[in-house]
Order: C-alpha cells, then sequence, then structure tokens
C-alpha cells in the first residue's frame, strides 16, 4: 500500500491545471470543462440568435405587406374618389346650367309679358332641346325632369317620362321646398323601370330672381358608370371597393357578392364608423360576409358620399405567410443542422475529456511509480529529496521546525546472506508497516533511503516529538518479533538517527540530511539497536 504523502500547504507548487499530484485521482483540467460548457451554450445560443433575428425579419416583412396594402389601397381610394367626384361635378353643372336655362327663359317671358306675375311660376312652354343641351354632353346621365313648385313635371329630356306625374311628396322635394341652403342632392339607388340596372338621382333647387322656391331639376345617373369605374379596378380576392350615402346606405359594391344598392347598413359597426369620420383607416369584419378586411375610407369633398376600399386581410398576409413558411422551415433546418452539430460537438468533447482522464491517470500513475518504491510502497529517495526542499522553504518562512529519522537494519547483510533474499524483503516489508503505524498519516512521509535504509520526514515537529517516534518505530518492530539467527540477540532490530532544525534562511534541507545521517552513525557506533540525536 503506497504511503500518503505529507500535507504541504504551500511549500509545493500547484502542478499544471489537470495534472494530478501523486496518489491524487485524475481528472479533467478545469479550463477544458470551463471551454466545454461556453462552446454548449454558445451552441445552443446561435441558433436561438438566428431565430431571434429571422422573426424580426419576418415581422418587418409582415409590417411591409400591411404597409403597402394601406398605400395600394389609398392610391385607389384617391383614384376612384377623384373620378367620381368630378363626375358628379360634371352632372351638377349640367344641373345648375338647365336652372340658369329656366331663370333666363323665365325673364325673357317677364319682359315679354311687361309685368311679373309674382307667382314664382316656370316659363312654358319649355323648350326641351335648348333646355336640356347642358346635359347633352354627360355620359351614363339618364332622363333629367324638371319639376315647378307644385311637384308636377314641366319639362323632360325623355318624351317618354310621364309630364302628370307628382313628385311633391318625395324627400329630394320637400327637401328643396324647406331648405334654399340644401344644395346638390343625391337620392338612394332605385331600380330602372327601363332597363336592368340601377339608377340615383342627382336633384337641384330652381330659385325665382327674389329667391322663392320655384321648382326642382332632377337629373338620374347610371350605376353602369361606377360598374365600370370600379369593377376594373385590380383589388385582389375578397376585396371590395363600395360606395355609400352619407347616411349608410349602400350606393354600390364590386364585385356586389350578394348586395344589392339601396341596402341599409348604417347599423353596420365598419360603417357606423364611416359616417363618424371624415377618412380614416381600420382593420375590422364586414356585415355583410363576415370578412375581415383593412379599410380605408373618406368623404367626397363635401358631397353626401362616402368611398371606401376594403381590402381582405387574408389577400394582404397570403404571400407573407408563404415567405414566412420558407423562412421559418429554412430556420428550423438550419436549427436542427447546428444542434446535430452541436451533439456530435458535445460527443466529440466528451470523448476528448474521457481520452484526457485516461492520460491524466496514467500520468498521475507513472508519477507515483516514478516516487514510489516497489518492494515496500513508501516513497523512494526522489520523493524524499524533492519534498524535502519544499518542506524546507515552507518552514523557512514560517519559522517552523523540520525532524528527519534516519533508520538502518541492524546486520541487514548477514540476515540476507542467512536467510535469503526474501525473506530479506519480507522483513523490508515488515519494516515499512511498522513506519506507517508510527507516523502522522497525511502528514510524515516514510520512504526507502536506499537497501537496508529508511528514512522519516517530520514537518513542524521539534526533537522531543521525533524521539518519540522513533521509539514508537522500535516499539512496533519489537512487536514483530522477526528472528535473527546472525543478530546478537537473535531478533531483528534497528538503529536510528534523529535530527530537527528550524530552517534559516540561506541553508539547505543537506544540513537537517547530513544531521541525522551523522546521529543514525553515532546509534551504530554505539553498538546498535539504539536511537540516538544530533547535537
Amino acid at each position: 500500500m503506497p504511503q500518503a504523502e505529507p500535507r504541504r500547504p504551500s511549500a509545493e507548487p500547484a502542478p499544471a491545471a489537470g495534472t494530478p499530484r501523486p496518489g491524487q485521482p485524475a481528472r479533467a483540467r478545469p479550463g477544458s470543462e470551463r471551454g466545454e460548457a461556453l462552446t454548449l451554450w454558445l451552441g445552443l445560443l446561435l441558433p436561438l440568435c438566428f431565430a431571434a433575428l429571422c422573426a424580426i425579419q419576418v415581422w418587418e416583412l409582415r409590417r411591409d405587406a400591411w404597409q403597402k396594402a394601406e398605400r395600394n389601397a389609398q392610391n385607389l381610394l384617391a383614384i376612384a374618389g377623384r373620378d367620381i367626384l368630378r363626375q358628379v361635378e360634371l352632372y351638377d353643372r349640367a344641373l345648375q346650367a338647365v336652372a340658369a336655362n329656366l331663370s333666363d327663359q323665365r325673364a325673357d317671358q317677364k319682359a315679354d309679358q311687361g309685368a311679373d306675375r309674382g307667382d314664382g311660376a316656370l316659363p312654358r312652354p319649355l323648350p326641351r332641346q335648348l333646355l336640356f343641351a347642358p346635359a347633352a354632353a354627360t355620359t351614363h346621365l339618364g332622363s333629367m325632369v324638371v319639376m315647378d313648385a307644385s311637384g308636377e313635371i314641366v319639362a323632360s329630356s325623355d318624351p317618354a317620362v310621364g309630364s302628370r306625374r307628382d313628385f311633391s311628396g318625395h324627400r329630394f322635394f320637400l327637401r328643396h321646398a324647406g331648405d334654399p341652403s340644401a344644395g346638390l342632392q343625391i337620392s338612394h339607388p332605385f331600380p330602372d323601370r327601363y332597363q336592368q340596372d340601377h339608377l340615383i338621382a342627382l336633384s337641384r333647387r330652381i330659385p325665382t330672381a327674389d329667391g322663392r322656391f320655384a321648382g326642382v331639376v332632377v337629373g338620374t345617373l347610371r350605376l353602369a358608370y361606377l360598374r365600370e369605374l370600379l369593377d376594373g379596378m385590380e383589388i385582389g380576392r375578397a376585396s371590395t371597393i363600395n360606395l355609400f350615402a352619407a347616411d349608410g346606405t349602400l350606393i354600390y359594391r364590386s364585385p356586389a357578392g350578394g348586395a344589392q344598392p339601396g341596402l341599409d347598413l348604417s347599423r353596420a359597426p365598419t360603417v357606423r364608423r364611416f359616417m363618424a369620420e371624415p377618412r380614416g383607416v381600420f382593420t375590422g369584419t364586414a356585415a355583410i360576409d363576415e370578412v375581415e378586411r383593412l379599410y380605408s375610407f373618406t368623404r367626397l369633398g363635401d358631397r353626401p358620399l362616402i368611398l371606401n376600399v376594403a381590402v381582405s386581410t387574408d389577400e394582404i398576409l397570403r404571400g407573407w405567410r408563404e415567405h414566412a413558411a420558407w423562412i421559418g422551415l429554412a430556420v428550423g433546418l438550419l436549427s436542427l443542422i447546428m444542434l446535430a452539430l452541436l451533439l456530435r460537438l458535445r460527443q466529440e468533447l466528451r470523448l476528448r475529456r474521457a481520452a484526457e482522464a485516461v492520460a491524466l491517470a496514467e500520468g498521475a500513475r507513472l508519477a507515483e511509480l516514478s516516487e514510489t518504491d516497489g518492494l515496500t510502497g513508501l516513497g523512494n529517495r526522489r520523493r524524499l529529496d524533492r519534498l524535502m526542499a519544499l518542506e524546507w522553504a515552507r518552514l523557512q518562512r514560517q519559522a517552523q521546525p523540520l525532524a528527519m529519522i534516519m533508520i538502518d537494519i541492524d546486520h541487514f547483510k548477514a540476515f540476507n546472506d542467512s536467510q535469503g533474499h526474501p525473506a530479506g524483503d519480507a522483513v523490508l516489508r515488515g519494516m515499512a508497516d511498522c513506519l506507517r503505524a508510527a507516523i502522522r498519516p497525511d502528514v510524515d512521509l516514510a520512504a526507502r533511503y536506499g537497501g537496508e535504509e529508511f528514512a522519516v520526514l517530520l514537518p513542524e515537529m521539534p526533537l522531543e516529538g521525533a524521539l518519540r517516534i522513533a521509539s514508537r518505530i522500535q516499539s512496533q518492530l519489537a512487536r514483530l518479533d522477526l528472528p535473527h539467527p546472525a543478530a546478537p540477540g537473535g531478533r531483528v532490530t534497528v538503529s536510528l538517527g534523529v535530527a530537527a532544525r528550524i530552517p534559516a534562511p540561506g541553508t539547505s534541507a543537506e544540513m537537517l540530511l547530513r544531521a541525522a545521517d551523522a546521529a543514525l552513525y553515532e546509534a551504530k557506533h554505539l553498538g546498535r539497536d539504539r536511537i540516538a540525536a544530533a547535537a
């Protein structure tokens, strides 16, 4: 059994990282373990960082797709709104021109008659071609009619329109009759009796020279115009363009999708928002088909019209989802590859650490063997010299004593000659057991100095304590009672030389070794089987 190395708190320098002292188990270098842990953490962190960056990129792509959809919707809104508003302005100017023609004819008729009847009546008969000439240049305009203050049609651009119809109870007529500042009025859509289409009516008040109510001029606009304008715009599937009256009534929807002109949607949350704000952008769900859309809306100037472009959110995000899916797939595959490489690296590091541990253990074993006596298991001369120098330097700084016992087996050559080398080896092993039993474990060092000579190194031990340990060694050997026919007493005995010194600056451990060796020589000179102490 190898002798434990003495405790050396500060004298012996620490070995290189991962290199065990003799007698200590081999273990991996701390730097290697830290490097492996750092590598694994970096290997895990890199895919996470890459995934986070890709997630940010995907979010940016989503935001870009959304902003692009908003810009496109605003552009469509501007183009369609400008066209519709321009057409309404054209029709309004045509209505105003007809009203002006009526005023001119009425003035001419009064001049011819020489007096004003004062009843506000429109001049009769009204020449159709001259009266409605301003409306001839407009497109998609239906019939245009003139009503007097009683609501009776007095002139029409279409001869087929009956002149006896009474419109005095209609909303637009009552509005013009009661409000001189009503301006242009736009009706709700209504079916055309002669064509498979819908119409909206645009009307203006006809005043007398002194501002009294003289009648109404009304023109109809076919929704075919809106169909040609809006249906030709590229807005994507499940997206719509809608024109509403200011009170939330649907005038036209493209594509129709089952929503007929004239449908009252004023209670729908989206339409209520149209009615409450002059313009805006928001996301909502349509009341007609319950599709979620991005709504961009605006009022058309000062006209009682609201136009909105509703783009399906699914349409907006379809391309983004495809890109996100490909990016996610690429990131997932790359992360899996990186994780696979990380696991492989971890396995390689473990194998390397295991090989390192084996190499360190083998190095520790070889180091132990290089400083261990093969026969007795005690330290050899090399270990004694190394540790004696280290303890001398340490105790020199601490001003503590260092003691040494030199031991020689008496008449050992004669024992070998008479009993044989195997018996001599047994005596040496027994002597080693005696030393182990007598010294302090893990503090003192027992070593085979050479042949039948042994040495014991006793750190922080004064001479008196060293003498007691020397006596203990003698007692342990006496208990073994090893026969020695060639010795005077018939038993194996030892001579011991004891020395203790407080290391002084500028000295070396050689002086302690010489002193203990001199004391051993003195013990042998005095007759052997005794202990001698150096002065």
